[in-house]
């Protein structure tokens, strides 16, 4: 019965296929693509309109203008420039300010756009478009401003004028004045930098920016950076020994550097502590000396006494009777000496302590009533008189009132003695 079933299925789907086929490709016969296109009648033919041969044709660009910018009647009260075109332009175009503008090349590098700061207008003969600016905020005498044009159409519209720029003032480096010095820090951990301003060039120039420096070691790179224009000094680290030296270049303000100046290395030479050593056992201190006893001073030896002249004696006068004695005068200094004094037939002696010889008296002879100068001794050693007084003359060398005293003395004992002898004799 299966076998039956699967020949019966077979016959149906190749019936459908017999079936289908015609009917598909009558459909793709009878497509509008597939049917011919009914022959139509002939009909008039309609000439061509002449062309006028006095009208001019348009010339089609092939490539685009170029402008040429022109400063000759810049001045610092007209600020304006010219752009001459090489090629035909839009009329209408050329005199949009929106197509010119100004570009500063300083630090801010900024791009200015015309469009309500200036009035351009336009010469068809010449093909010179003239731009003045009316803002007084911009000018064209600076160091670093350009001018430019850009997107002005050809007369056909098909091209455009390309970006162009000019500059009407030259631009000038700075230049470094004189090499930078340098100074070691005390502690030799710094080395300070020192310049002169640099010098912008230029009939406007655009001011000194900034410097730029570079420190080498032993002639290996070691750090860079940047100062400000005001700051002429700079202060590096340093990394041990060695020869340090500074590289420094001005920058103006429109990114113009001046030549690279070197300065003169500053060595660094940190010095090593050397070894003490060990160090030494004090010596013991000496006991210093008992200071010596100084000696007695010696004293100066008094002078001697000057000698005293004698007295000048009087010649003897002739007499006819025996004269009596004069009492011989002294001195202090005739205390000390051994004078012989003659009187008449009365002699006198005087002997010396330091003479124990003469302690007995020397009996003279009879001489001359003219008596001798007393003699000076060396030795001023005290001198015992031995003559008794004569005639109430003391030549015992004592004074006069010693005497009176001595006698005062006496008869005031012997008074004395004789009240008490009678108070006895009446009291018995």
């Amino acid at each position: 019965m299966r076998e039956h079933a699967s020949v019966k299925r077979g016959l149906h789907y190749a019936l459908f296929f017999l079936l289908a086929v015609p009917i598909l490709s009558g459909i793709a016969l009878a497509s509008p693509a597939h049917a011919q296109a009914a022959p139509s009648a002939p009909g008039p033919v309609v000439p061509a309109e002449p062309t006028d041969p006095t009208e001019p044709t348009v010339p089609v660009e092939q490539t685009a203008p170029v402008a040429t910018i022109s400063f000759n009647a810049t001045t610092e009260t007209n600020q304006q420039f010219a752009v001459i075109y090489n090629g035909a332009v839009d009329p209408l175009d050329v005199i949009n300010p929106d197509h010119y503008y100004l570009v500063d090349n300083g630090a801010a590098a900024s791009t200015v756009r015309l469009s309500g700061r200036a009035i351009v207008t336009y010469n068809d003969l010449t093909r010179t478009a003239t731009v003045t600016i009316t803002d007084p905020s911009l000018s064209l005498l600076r160091e670093g401003v350009s001018a430019g044009v850009d997107g002005v159409k050809s007369l056909s519209g098909n091209t455009f004028v390309a970006p162009t720029t000019a500059s009407v003032v030259a631009l000038a480096a700075p230049s470094m004045a004189g090499i930078p010095v340098g100074v070691l820090a005390l502690d030799a951990k710094s080395i300070v930098w020192t310049w002169n301003a640099a010098v912008d060039n230029g009939t406007y120039p655009s001011g000194i920016a900034a410097y730029q420096y570079e420190l080498y070691k032993d002639g290996v790179f070691v750090t860079a950076g940047t100062t400000a224009a005001d700051v002429l000094t700079l202060t590096t680290p340093t990394d041990g020994e060695g020869a340090y030296t500074l590289h420094v270049l001005a920058t103006d303000n429109v990114r113009l550097a001046s030549d690279v100046v070197v300065a003169a290395d500053i060595i660094v030479a940190i010095a090593t502590p050397t070894d003490p050593g060990t160090p030494t056992t004090p010596t013991t201190p000496t006991t210093p000396t008992e200071p010596t006893t100084p000696t007695t001073p010696t004293i100066p030896q008094q002078p001697a006494e000057p000698s005293v002249p004698p007295a000048p004696v009087e010649p003897p006068q002739p007499v006819s009777e025996p004269q009596k004695p004069t009492a011989p005068s002294y001195s202090a200094a005739s205390r000390y000496a051994t004078p012989a004094i003659v009187s008449g037939d009365i002699a006198y002696a005087v002997a010396s302590a330091a003479s124990p010889a003469s302690t007995e008296a020397s009996v003279l002879s009879p001489a001359p009533t003219q008596a001798a100068a007393p003699a000076q001794l060396s030795d001023p050693a005290p001198q015992k008189m031995v003559a008794m007084t004569e005639n109430g003359v003391n030549v015992l060398g004592l004074p006069w009132f010693w005497w009176l005293l001595i006698a005062a003395i006496i008869g005031t004992a012997w008074l004395w003695v004789r009240s008490v002898a009678r108070r006895q004799e009446d009291d018995a």
